[in-house]
């Protein structure tokens, strides 16, 4: 039996530091707010070296998703209006705020109302894309990324 995609809308989505803290981009999208600390966090990363959209399937499926219901689209006009849309940005070297570089994905949900919202990560609060947000997603990831239509 496989979990039904419920997303959470961006306004209901847990505000509890431990969920700030435990959650990150992917688990965000995907409507899933159970913390995970250490070893566990790995739970809400891809796999890195192979391609993003396989990748990024797998991993719905492990999370007990029906891949069937995440449908790869090229543009996001092909979602139904009524519809959810994921964008997963493939993996890219990123610096943190400490000056470390690591590789990195992100992951972003259009609404219903077409309006984008993410996850910067771990420790960060949900909210909407912002024209800023949008410059250093573009920035950093550039347009390396896959579309699915989620249907629900």
């Amino acid at each position: 039996m496989h979990k039904k995609y419920i997303p959470i809308p961006y306004e209901a989505f847990p505000r509890e530091r431990e969920v700030v803290d435990g959650t990150n981009c992917l688990a965000f999208a995907l409507g899933i707010f159970e913390p995970k600390w250490g070893a566990e966090r790995a739970q809400y990363n891809l796999e890195m070296g192979i391609p993003i959209e396989k990748a990024f399937l797998k991993k719905v499926r492990e999370l007990g998703f029906d891949t069937k219901k995440f449908k790869r689209i090229k543009t996001e006009d092909e979602a139904k209006c009524a519809g959810y849309v994921i964008r997963v940005y493939d993996f890219v070297n990123v610096k943190l705020n400490d000056g470390t570089i690591t590789d990195d994905f992100h992951v972003i949900r259009r609404e219903p109302n077409g309006k984008w919202f993410h996850k910067p990560g771990y420790g960060c609060y949900q909210r909407r894309v912002s024209i800023e947000d949008w410059i250093i997603i573009l920035t950093q990831y550039g347009k390396r990324y896959v579309s699915f239509a989620i249907e629900v």
